[in-house]
């Protein structure tokens, strides 16, 4: 939980500071530590009282192949729309006090026509993964920063 946090925390420093940051802006309180391990608790509730009912369902039914594929395939949209809707939540914790339920508000509220943009640019890195992978993950250490930022700038 607690990098999840310093991460975000650090991106926004380093672009507020334009790249001069020291030890002492990554100072986060402790309440934030725990609205966010809320949030993530909150989000876990969710998908699993969106899940179980489905996996229930279909154990309980025969549904043939194709019909299970489809309906995995529309629950695996759902959710990707909804954690695009999201992306800017360790943002708005770190830089404002709100509850959080209004979290979620503004940030759903924020994203609203701007998340086919994200994947976009998300997608976009796909390329440069790949080829970090060809060479046995050393790429990521500058691949991992340089999405982090982007995604920060957004």
């Amino acid at each position: 939980v607690g990098i999840s946090l310093l991460v975000p925390k650090f991106y926004l420093e380093f672009t507020k500071n334009e790249g001069n940051i020291s030890l002492n802006y990554l100072k986060i309180p402790f309440k934030k530590y725990l609205n966010y391990l809320l949030f993530s608790l909150i989000l876990v509730v969710i998908y699993f009282a969106i899940l179980t009912p489905i996996i229930f369902f279909m154990l309980m039914s025969e549904i043939s192949l194709v019909l299970l594929s489809i309906i995995t395939l529309v629950i695996s949209i759902f959710f990707a729309v909804f954690s695009l809707a999201l992306m800017p939540v360790p943002y708005l914790m770190i830089e404002t006090d709100m509850k959080i339920f209004e979290l979620f508000k503004v940030s759903i509220n924020m994203m609203n026509g701007y998340k086919w943009k994200y994947f976009i640019m998300m997608l976009s890195f796909l390329g440069l993964a790949i080829l970090s992978i060809f060479t046995f993950g050393i790429g990521f250490l500058w691949l991992y920063p340089y999405v982090s930022l982007t995604s920060t700038n957004f």
